[in-house]
């Protein structure tokens, strides 16, 4: 490990307990800009991948869900979106929130599914509430935080809550909802709760693949949805890793997996946008659309762990 990561990482670990952390600054349009051709071809190859995305979710029978505007429609707010997040004071300048790919995604997903109402779980800086309120205006947007000791864009017409969202939204959401997690919260619990809640329509961060659970730095996030689709966990009862010196483990329960598998009418990870963007790089972000819910269940309203 080069000197400085050591120290990067160092200086992380011993700033993480007071809840701070170092970054990096990014080069999303930020410390570098396309011009001309190299951002006409930017704007090609987005479009080309949200439309290949559009047809593949339109296609999909499981989701059970008719777009309301048509593909040319929504490849133009993406791109119109660009611009707007170009010019954006509030956006994230280092890592460890939504940088340009993660956030044009979620801007992308939630315009697509147009939900009536929006849970933002994880506030942070504001960018993600920012960026669903440029992709649904109409909706009532709910943005939730433990803290908001970071926060530094309240966008108007948002509501802004201290708390975790599930203690604070007790109660089925009437329509589809559509809910946005990047919380650091168990996300089979996330599941579970937005199941109970009559949230369908769901953006996770940090779903990273199983292989990778040796870069967590913390457990309290785990199991990922990955978890809930790996085969070869069949056959574990624990995850385990160690970092910078620190001994993980999160053991599989296979049975609440299983369940909230159950649950689930579509999941996948959304497009790796840095291919077409050239900007920094992080795990895409996964959608889920839940099952829609039968009438007179009562096993729906179901929240193991929490």
């Amino acid at each position: 490990m080069k000197l400085r990561r050591l120290l990067f990482e160092a200086g992380n670990a011993a700033l993480r307990p007071l809840g701070l952390t170092l970054g990096r600054l990014e080069g999303d349009f930020q410390t570098s800009a396309p011009k001309g051709t190299l951002h006409d071809l930017i704007l090609v190859s987005l479009t080309d991948v949200w439309g290949h995305w559009y047809d593949a979710m339109a296609a999909d029978d499981s989701i059970g869900y008719t777009p309301k505007i048509t593909k040319r429609e929504f490849t133009e707010r993406v791109l119109d979106f660009l611009d707007d997040y170009r010019t954006f004071t509030g956006k994230n300048m280092r890592s460890g929130g939504l940088l340009l790919n993660n956030t044009l995604s979620l801007f992308a997903v939630a315009a697509y599914f147009d939900a009536p109402t929006i849970i933002d779980s994880g506030t942070y800086t504001g960018n993600s509430a920012w960026a669903l309120s440029r992709a649904c205006p109409a909706a009532a947007i709910k943005s939730f935080d433990i803290t908001h000791v970071a926060l530094r864009h309240r966008e108007p017409g948002v509501t802004y809550h201290l708390g975790d969202w599930s203690g604070i939204v007790t109660e089925p959401v009437s329509g589809n909802a559509f809910g946005f997690f990047d919380d650091h919260v168990d996300q089979v619990r996330r599941v579970e709760e937005c199941a109970a809640r009559n949230i369908r329509y769901l953006v996770f961060d940090d779903d990273t693949p199983v292989n990778a659970s040796h870069t967590g730095h913390n457990t309290a996030s785990f199991p990922k949805l990955s978890f809930i689709y790996s085969d070869p966990l069949r056959r574990a009862s624990l995850v385990e890793w160690n970092r910078l010196g620190k001994e993980f483990a999160v053991p599989i329960d296979h049975e609440r997996l299983d369940y909230a598998r159950s649950l689930i009418a579509h999941y996948s990870r959304l497009p790796d946008l840095f291919p077409a963007t050239g900007c920094t790089h992080q795990w895409p972000l996964a959608v889920v659309v839940l099952k829609k819910p039968s009438a007179g269940s009562e096993e729906r309203g179901r929240v193991t762990g929490a």
